[in-house]
């Protein structure tokens, strides 16, 4: 026999754009609250439907609409993720609210858009269920269509809060801190390969650019005792909005970040799980500073480095790549170099 509560349910309301974090401060407040999470991206993947049908979608959402009212009336609290990008539409839930007789909390999202799309970037790399791909150009018209609540607006609320990413140290793994920390998991039989930037450095055996992390693949098997061991030596988890348990961010507080991608791998090197590395990725050594290393091989780090927006670094890695081991320019850095020569990437 069901019963009601006696506690005023509360309305989580979300306000930001994809990437600022909605999505795991949802599942962090379900765990916590009880609260029951309405999430539109979820339900059109777990029901096999393209992302884009705005037919179904719009459907499906005034489904959820109408199931969340539900719920509130019977004295459970609910989260929702979409439908607060407007004046308009907040004012509306605000309203619906009221008249039901429960709380509204809405929660602001205030990301800076290049955050924003460097989060975005990771995300569409990892493809975990659920997700929705989002480019550059996309997140820009997203961008132009938000309206940020202000002061005065955030007032109107039984509770309002704005979520801003940390202050940032200035960010960068230099030689000396990637080394010890190549040292500390060989110390502790973690077996790793370096991926990322200083993947490329260390196969051309010297430091080409400046970098603000260090990417490195493991065994999954491997996650808890890397993270006991950085733990024990000041590293958190950098908050973002991407995070999932095969891809995060430790971080210390000088400036230092470890990028960690987790796999598991079949009989056969296929891929079993977590980030999608196989084992013919996993041929490359090099060196950084004086310390051998394994990494990434250079073919499949020219191909890690396409399908997405690029910057100034990725076509400097691939094309220092290409050269040194006379691997084909891919097209997409082809046109980049040719867009870049026409003043197109100001």
């Amino acid at each position: 026999m069901g019963f009601k509560s006696t506690k005023q349910p509360i309305l989580y309301a979300f306000c930001g754009l994809p990437g600022s974090g909605k999505t795991t401060l949802a599942k962090e407040l379900e765990k916590t609250t009880g609260a029951i999470r309405l999430n539109v991206d979820e339900w059109v993947a777990a029901l096999g439907v393209d992302f884009w049908d705005d037919e179904f979608r719009h459907k499906l959402d005034r489904c959820l609409y109408e199931h969340g009212l539900k719920l509130l009336k019977h004295g459970q609290s609910i989260i929702l993720e979409d439908n607060f990008w407007t004046r308009g539409e907040r004012d509306q839930y605000r309203e619906i609210a009221r008249k039901l007789g429960v709380a509204i909390e809405l929660h602001y999202f205030d990301v800076p858009f290049d955050e924003l799309w460097r989060r975005l970037q990771i995300r569409n790399t990892a493809a975990a269920h659920g997700t929705v791909p989002i480019t550059k150009e996309l997140l820009k018209e997203c961008w132009l269509k938000i309206q940020p609540p202000d002061e005065a607006e955030l007032a109107l609320f039984t509770q309002a809060v704005v979520h801003r990413p940390q202050e940032a140290l200035p960010l960068e793994m230099k030689t000396k801190d990637v080394v010890g920390l190549c040292k500390l998991f060989e110390n502790h039989d973690i077996e790793f390969w370096v991926d990322g930037g200083w993947a490329v450095d260390a196969l051309m055996g010297k430091q080409t650019r400046k970098h603000n992390d260090l990417d490195i693949a493991i065994y999954h098997k491997d996650v808890p005792k890397l993270r006991s061991l950085l733990e024990a030596r000041g590293y958190k988890d950098v908050s973002r909005g991407d995070t999932w348990e095969h891809n995060f961010v430790l971080g210390d507080d000088k400036g230092h970040q470890l990028d960690v991608h987790s796999f598991e791998l079949d009989k056969d090197g296929n891929n079993a799980g977590g980030v999608a590395y196989k084992a013919a990725h996993f041929g490359g050594t090099g060196v950084i500073g004086d310390h051998k290393v394994q990494c990434i091989n250079p073919e499949t780090l020219v191909e890690f480095h396409t399908g997405y927006q690029l910057d100034d670094d990725d076509h400097h890695d691939v094309l220092v790549l290409c050269e040194k081991f006379g691997i084909e320019l891919p097209e997409e850095h082809r046109h980049w170099e040719e867009r870049q020569s026409r003043g197109w990437l100001a």
